[in-house]
C-alpha cells in the first residue's frame, strides 16, 4: 500500500508543479528567443546587388516575358533571385526615369503594367 501512495504523491508533485507565467509587456522587451525560421521554399539566396545590376536583371526579366510584365509578377520574379524589394524598387524608378521602362494601367487585370520601351 505505502508504494502505491508514494507514486500518487510524485505524480501529484509533477501536476502540481508552477505553469510558466506569460508576460503581456514581453514584446516590448525585445525580439522573442521563440523566432519562427523560414522554410526552406522561402529561403532566397541574400546577395548584395547594385542597382545597375538589377536594372539589368529587370530588364532580362521583361525580355523573356515578351517586354510586358504585371508589377507582381515582375516582383515576384525578381524577389526570387534574392533582390531586396527596395533595390528592385529603386532600380525601376532609375529605369523609368531613364525611358528604358513605361509603366501602364490595365484596367483587365487591373494592376500596373510594365513595358520595356
Amino acid at each position: 500500500m505505502s508504494e502505491k501512495t508514494t507514486k500518487k504523491t510524485k505524480k501529484e508533485k509533477k501536476t502540481e508543479e508552477k505553469p510558466q507565467s506569460i508576460d503581456l509587456t514581453a514584446f516590448l522587451t525585445g525580439p522573442s528567443s521563440e523566432t519562427k525560421e523560414k522554410s526552406p521554399e522561402e529561403k532566397t539566396e541574400e546577395k548584395a546587388y547594385f542597382t545597375d545590376e538589377v536594372e539589368k536583371i529587370v530588364l532580362s526579366e521583361l525580355a523573356q516575358a515578351g517586354n510586358k510584365l504585371p508589377k507582381s509578377k515582375l516582383y515576384e520574379k525578381v524577389v526570387r533571385r534574392g533582390v531586396k524589394p527596395v533595390i528592385f524598387y529603386q532600380a525601376l524608378t532609375r529605369l523609368m526615369e531613364k525611358g528604358k521602362v513605361k509603366r501602364i494601367f490595365d484596367p483587365e487585370i487591373e494592376e500596373y503594367v510594365y513595358v520595356a520601351s
